[in-house]
C-alpha cells in the first residue's frame, strides 16, 4: 500500500527567505489499480500489455509523475478518479520545463529521486517541483499526483504547446464494423455502429456479435475467415428526416435505443429534432420536433447544436460568427429557456465547423471534451493527438478507460488525466507574484 505526504514552501522572490512551510498527508486513489487492469475488451484486440504498461511504469516517475494544484478541496475518497467540474486547476507540473506557460512549474531533478533505507533499498520516491514568481499564482486548497503527461499538459489548460497536450494512450483497434461509428454496446456485449447520410433520411445500423470461442462448433460458419471471430447484422432504417449527419447531431445509445438529436434555426428561433430508433425492432419508436421559445437575449442565431441530458435539452448557440457560443438549458417542451454561465470554451469562428461526437467537439488536431451536467456543458479536458483523432466518448466498466471510434473501428483508450492522490490542505494557501514556490511530494510503502 502506498502512502504519501507533501510539503509546500513559499519564498520571497527577491530575498529567497522562506515565508511559509506546511506539510500534509494524502490518500492514494484506485487510479493506478484501474490502469493495471484494463477492460476485458482488450483481449479481443490482442493488446500488447507491455506497450500499455510502459506508458505508466515505473509508477513513481510516469503513473504518478505529474502534479495538479486545485483551488478547492476534493472529496477524499479512493474511488474519486477524476476531479469535479466545479473546481479549477491553478497550477501543474510534470517533467523539466522552461517555457512561458503561466501555470506550469518545472521538475527539480537534482532534489528528486528514490528514498532509500539503511540497506540502500528503495522504499519510496521523492518528487520536487519549483514554481517561479509568475507561475501558478492563486489560491491552492488541494494537490494531486497524476500521470506525467497530464502534469505536463495541465487540466483545462490552453497555455502549452500542442506537443504537450497528450493525456491519453490509444491501445488500438478492438473490433471493426463494415460501416459506421461505434456508439456503444448492448447488455449482451454486442457492439452497435451507426452510419447516417445528410443527403437522405436513412440510418444504417450495424450490430456486431462476438463469438464465444468455447461454444463454436464445426457448424458455426459465421466465424469463418474473420480474425475477430465476430459477425455483423445490418439494417437500413428510414428515420423520416433528412439533413442529419454524424457531424451535426448528438448520437448515443441508451437502453437498447439509438437517440439522434439535431438542432436547426431560423432568425432567433431554434428547433430541436429528437429521433429514437429501437435496435431490437429496427423501427423509429419516437420522433418529435421541439420549437424553442425565443432566447432570453432575443437575438439572431447564427449556428447551433443541441444535446439532451436528464430531462433537459441543451442548446449551444452562436449569435454571430466569431463570437463565443452561449449555452441554454431548455425544458423538454422547449418553452422554458435558461441562459447558463458559459465557460471559456474555445470555439472557433464558426460553430458549425466543429464536428460533434457524443457531446464531444473537436477542431483539427486540438480537441476538447465536454460534460453536460446541471451547470450546462462544462469543459473536462484538452487533448492533442499527433496522428488521426480517435473520438473518445463512451465509458467502459473501468473508469480509466473509454471506448472510441475511428474509421469504422472501436478503440479502447487509457485516460491519463486522473487523480492518483488527493491531498487536501488543512488551510488554503495563496501564492502571489512576489513569491516562488517549492513543492516536495514523497510516496512510500506503508510499514507496520
Amino acid at each position: 500500500m502506498l502512502v504519501g505526504k507533501s510539503k509546500i514552501q513559499l519564498f520571497d522572490a527577491k530575498t529567497g527567505k522562506e515565508q511559509l512551510c506546511i506539510e500534509n498527508k494524502n490518500i492514494v486513489t484506485k487510479a493506478i489499480e484501474y490502469l493495471l487492469n484494463p477492460p476485458k475488451c482488450t483481449i479481443e484486440a490482442g493488446i500488447n500489455y507491455n506497450d500499455l504498461y510502459n506508458q505508466f511504469m515505473p509508477v513513481c516517475t510516469k503513473g504518478l509523475g505529474g502534479l495538479l494544484l486545485w483551488d478547492d478541496n476534493i472529496a477524499a475518497n479512493s474511488e474519486t478518479i477524476f476531479p469535479p467540474t466545479t473546481i479549477n486547476c491553478v497550477g501543474h507540473a510534470g517533467g523539466s520545463y522552461s517555457g512561458t506557460a503561466v501555470k506550469r512549474g518545472t521538475y527539480n531533478a537534482s532534489e528528486s529521486g528514490y528514498i532509500d533505507n539503511s540497506d540502500n533499498k528503495h522504499i519510496g520516491y521523492r518528487h520536487v517541483w519549483d514554481f517561479a514568481s509568475d507561475k501558478a499564482n492563486g489560491t491552492i486548497k488541494c494537490l494531486s499526483l497524476t500521470h506525467v503527461k497530464c502534469g505536463n499538459a495541465g487540466y483545462q489548460s490552453y497555455d502549452n504547446n500542442a506537443a504537450d497536450l497528450t493525456s491519453f494512450y490509444c491501445l488500438g483497434n478492438v473490433i471493426m464494423s463494415p460501416d459506421g461509428d461505434f456508439i456503444g454496446a448492448l447488455s449482451d456485449d454486442r457492439d452497435v455502429f451507426v452510419s447516417i447520410s445528410p443527403l437522405s433520411s436513412t440510418l444504417k445500423l450495424s450490430i456486431v456479435h462476438h463469438m464465444d470461442l468455447a461454444k463454436i462448433s464445426m457448424f458455426d460458419i459465421a466465424a469463418k475467415g474473420n480474425t475477430n471471430y465476430s459477425y455483423t447484422e445490418s439494417y437500413t432504417i428510414d428515420i423520416g428526416v433528412s439533413g442529419i449527419s454524424r457531424y451535426n447531431a448528438d448520437i448515443y445509445l441508451k437502453d437498447g435505443q439509438v437517440h439522434l438529436i439535431y438542432a436547426s434555426s431560423s432568425l432567433n428561433i431554434a428547433t430541436i429534432t429528437h429521433i429514437v430508433v429501437d435496435i431490437y425492432s429496427q423501427k423509429v419508436v419516437n420522433s418529435k420536433k421541439v420549437t424553442c421559445a425565443a432566447l432570453p437575449d432575443d437575438s439572431r442565431i447564427y449556428a447551433c447544436i443541441a444535446g439532451f441530458f436528464d430531462g433537459f435539452y441543451y442548446l449551444i448557440a452562436q449569435h454571430e460568427r466569431s463570437q463565443r457560443a452561449q449555452i441554454y438549458r431548455l425544458s423538454e417542451d422547449g418553452q422554458t429557456v435558461t441562459a447558463l454561465l458559459t465557460p471559456d470554451m474555445p470555439f472557433w469562428d464558426n460553430l458549425t465547423s466543429l464536428n460533434q461526437y457524443f457531446g464531444r467537439f473537436y477542431e483539427r488536431k486540438n480537441s476538447w471534451k465536454y460534460l453536460i451536467d446541471s451547470h450546462g456543458i462544462i469543459q473536462q479536458n484538452l487533448f492533442y493527438d499527433s496522428g488521426d483523432l480517435r473520438y473518445m466518448s463512451i465509458p467502459t466498466e473501468n473508469p480509466c478507460y473509454v471506448y472510441g471510434t475511428y474509421n469504422k473501428s472501436k478503440y479502447v483508450t487509457a485516460m491519463f488525466n486522473y487523480l492518483g492522490t488527493i491531498n487536501n490542505l488543512d488551510e488554503p494557501i495563496t501564492k502571489t507574484a512576489s513569491q516562488t514556490m517549492k513543492i516536495t511530494y514523497e510516496l512510500s510503502h506503508a510499514t507496520g
